[in-house]
């Protein structure tokens, strides 16, 4: 219904995979068979395709979203564990202040990815895997400073509403490319692109709050649970 809405799709597929594994082969699963995995997971991509996007691509046997939902959590169950052995470790004042301008020269250059590089290729998307791995090590950690700044409750709230406003902006980009002429002004374009999509993204949050609050659907459930 959503095309954005393929990550989590693909995601939950995955861990219907990997959470067994987990479950049986704990150590084992964690330290060798999901970090080979995901290693073949990216080499394949590396030398068959030209990006990690397109998910909905065939690949004869699945799509390629699926793979890389795969690859990303191996990825995430990588990070955690460093994560973890790192928050142990007793750094240096001048390490921490290294580190801190290492996590946000990463930011930056990743927001600078996303807009600039409109053309991407494999070489980089392999490196920005690696960079948003180093820099969710280096967050979650607490090895690094100036977290605190954004630990607060607007950054949470910003948090929340990140979710509505990347599953809400999508099909505008699309109507967009098909109501406006190819002669409209692209600034006022992007600045009305933007502008619709947080008032849907806020209408999305809303609507969802109320829900949970008032829980419509409670009376409807017991019809199909009987």
């Amino acid at each position: 219904i959503n095309d954005a809405l393929w990550y989590l799709s693909s995601m939950i597929l995955c861990m219907a995979i990997i959470y067994p594994i987990l479950r049986k082969y704990k150590t084992t699963a964690k330290l060798v068979i999901i970090p080979i995995i995901t290693l073949l997971i990216y080499g394949y991509f590396t030398i068959q395709t030209q990006s990690i996007r397109s998910p909905f691509g065939l690949l004869g046997f699945t799509y390629r979203g699926n793979l890389r939902a795969f690859a990303d959590l191996g990825v995430g169950i990588i990070v955690y564990q460093i994560t973890e052995a790192f928050k142990t470790k007793n750094l240096t004042m001048f390490s921490k202040i290294i580190l801190t301008l290492v996590k946000y020269a990463g930011v930056i250059s990743l927001v600078l990815y996303m807009y600039f590089i409109r053309k991407p290729t494999i070489a980089y998307d392999m490196f920005y895997i690696v960079v948003i791995a180093i820099v969710i090590c280096l967050v979650f950690s607490n090895q690094t400073y100036g977290g605190s700044i954004f630990n607060n409750s607007f950054v949470g709230f910003l948090g929340k509403f990140s979710l509505p406003l990347y599953l809400s902006h999508y099909y505008w980009a699309d109507l967009f490319k098909v109501m406006l002429p190819v002669s409209f002004d692209k600034t006022n374009a992007t600045i009305g692109y933007f502008i619709v999509s947080f008032v849907t993204a806020a209408i999305v949050m809303l609507l969802s709050t109320l829900i949970r609050k008032n829980k419509p659907f409670s009376k409807i459930k017991p019809l199909f649970s009987k």
